[in-house]
């Protein structure tokens, strides 16, 4: 396994928040309050930082450094990954279970299915991230031979 750095930008994870949100209001046809935009940017950067440290918490070993304790807009995490996973894949994996981690943590209080449902695909993407960082190469003693 090598150590690989995945950067994550909060810009870029807060645009899918945003888009998320709205396209909630326009597919409920409902006009609903903009909690959720740029106006509450400094909020949801700090929503969205506690949520990476939250998700990558669950890598386990795999996670071996990060600038997380900074204030800074990209996210560096030094991650060992089996060389099953493509850092490019694994990278906006990672960036959909935050923003979805972040619209139910922002949801949170509010009396509609949109905190559920967010919180479900987070735990789904998360789960499934840390069992790639879970496996590995097969042992040499069943490694398939053709």
């Amino acid at each position: 396994m090598a150590t690989t750095t995945i950067s994550l930008s909060i810009t870029r994870i807060l645009e899918s928040v945003y888009a998320h949100s709205a396209a909630e209001s326009l597919s409920s046809g409902i006009e609903r309050p903009e909690i959720l935009g740029r106006a509450r940017e400094a909020m949801l950067k700090v929503i969205c930082r506690d949520v990476i440290a939250g998700i990558t918490m669950k890598f386990g070993k795999a996670l071996t450094g990060s600038n997380l304790g900074s204030a800074q807009d990209i996210v560096t995490l030094d991650l060992r990954l089996p060389d099953s996973v493509i850092p490019t894949l694994f990278q906006p994996a990672l960036e959909t279970a935050v923003a979805a981690r972040v619209l139910a943590r922002a949801w949170s209080g509010s009396k509609g299915p949109m905190c559920e449902r967010y919180e479900r695909v987070s735990e789904m993407s998360a789960a499934v991230l840390a069992r790639h960082l879970a496996s590995g190469p097969l042992p040499d003693a069943i490694r398939p031979t053709a």
